[in-house]
């Protein structure tokens, strides 16, 4: 059986699924497998993906209809069988030295998250590997530290992609399927799990912002993108329950953020703009209790402005509702 499993979604990416196949297949640790989920790809990533795995015995394919990234990770977390797991997004790369330098890590300090940096590319250009420098600087984190503190909210580190799991921490766990920001959600369920963490700066993970990428994160708002909202608040409450109060005000601190940012992006779409305050109005009275003695001065004063309806706000809230009794019901909030 190979020690790590490499997992790749792969829809409509036969522009860029060469390059991250190649930097996969590059590593100098080899015990690894990569499984490639084709889900439900119109282009030529299906032919692709049975090219590599009949030039390389280690790379297995999983063709089926789309569904979406998240039922493509499941699959392949369904038939992985090594100890551990990295997930690669099929428009990016990795430095070829990802896998055995974040499994050195893990098996040195224990850690069942091992993570690594990331840079970014605006470009579609291929990188160049610079040689990793020694000794490799490790920062080191209690698994019931980081769950309580802003490791466990910080977006950067919020992404499958960059970490090698211990693969029993997704026992009974999977990416919850039919919703945006999948990535967003799962993460403090599986770091709640996590004895030890490791982390180092290199940046081994190269990501791709393109042009043609359609991902929810890079595209223009819409009523879609409101369910980020829905899962920092899911956040919220899960910190609460573990008493993890640090991390619930941290979370709490970047969900009402995203008010503030959202209502710069909003277009001029009444229903949209409705939806804006129905939202803003939902959490305001759910947060606004919150103990904000883990905020630092400066970002207390931050929290403390996203929570104050701003005039933008009051605006949308006067046309929308000027001659509507919508909020004199809870049930509406």
């Amino acid at each position: 059986m190979p020690e790590i499993s490499v997992i790749v979604p792969v829809y409509n990416a036969g522009k860029y699924l060469a390059r991250c196949v190649e930097s996969i297949l590059a590593q100098t640790f080899t015990d690894f497998e990569l499984i490639l989920v084709d889900d439900g790809s119109t282009d030529n990533s299906p032919v692709l993906c049975d090219h590599f795995a009949g030039r390389d015995s280690r790379v297995k394919v999983i063709h089926q209809k789309n569904a979406g990234v998240s039922a493509a990770r499941n699959a392949g977390l369904d038939i992985m069988s090594g100890n551990y797991i990295m997930f690669v997004d099929s428009d990016d790369a990795v430095h070829p030295e990802i896998l055995r330098i974040l499994y050195d890590i893990s098996a040195a300090k224990g850690s069942d998250i091992s993570i690594c940096g990331m840079e970014t590319f605006v470009s579609d250009s291929a990188p160049h590997s610079s040689k990793i420098s020694m000794p490799i600087r490790t920062e080191l984190f209690d698994g019931e530290k980081a769950f309580r503190s802003e490791v466990t909210v910080s977006n950067n580190r919020a992404a499958p992609w960059g970490k090698l799991y211990r693969k029993n921490l997704f026992d009974g766990i999977r990416f919850k399927i039919g919703i945006t920001y999948e990535d967003l959600h799962i993460y403090p369920y599986i770091l709640s799990r996590a004895k030890i963490i490791s982390s180092c700066d290199l940046p081994l993970y190269y990501y791709f912002v393109l042009p043609d990428n359609g991902s929810a994160m890079r595209s223009p708002l819409s009523e879609k993108k409101f369910v980020a909202i829905d899962i920092q608040y899911d956040h919220y409450r899960f910190y609460r329950s573990k008493c993890a109060d640090r991390s619930a005000m941290i979370a709490a601190y970047h969900l009402m953020l995203k008010f503030p940012r959202a209502a710069t992006k909003i277009p001029d779409n009444k229903h949209l703009r409705r939806v804006f305050v129905r939202y803003y109005f939902r959490y305001f009275f759910r947060v606004i209790t919150i103990p904000h003695r883990y905020l630092s001065a400066k970002n207390k004063l931050i929290f403390l402005s996203s929570i104050i309806p701003s005039k933008m706000l009051l605006n949308y809230f006067n046309t929308l509702y000027k001659n509507e009794p919508y909020f004199d019901s809870p049930n509406n909030l």
